[in-house]
């Protein structure tokens, strides 16, 4: 609803729209957007009402050369960049 009142481009509301999808991520937001929501569940960031974190297809392993575990790893310390979610949200 929020993509329709904000007036997304349609190309960037349907990668929103489809972001849980099943099917295999089709462009590098929708990819991006994928891997992101594995990582948010996997650090209990959140999980949408879904709480499987799913393994990253061979296709998306080969994109972003690396596992999960190895993406989180190259991210580093989180800990501001939740923070500053966890505020944003709270509407601080």
């Amino acid at each position: 609803m929020l993509v329709g009142k904000w007036q997304f481009p349609e190309s960037l509301a349907d990668t929103i729209r489809h972001h849980h999808s099943e099917d295999l991520p089709k462009n590098t937001v929708q990819r991006c957007l994928f891997v992101a929501d594995q990582i948010s569940k996997k650090l209990s960031m959140g999980n949408s009402g879904n709480l499987l974190v799913e393994q990253l297809p061979p296709d998306l392993l080969e994109y972003f050369g690396d596992d999960l575990d190895g993406i989180i790893a190259r991210l580093g310390d989180l800990s501001k960049v939740v923070d500053e979610a966890q505020s944003f949200s709270k509407g601080a």
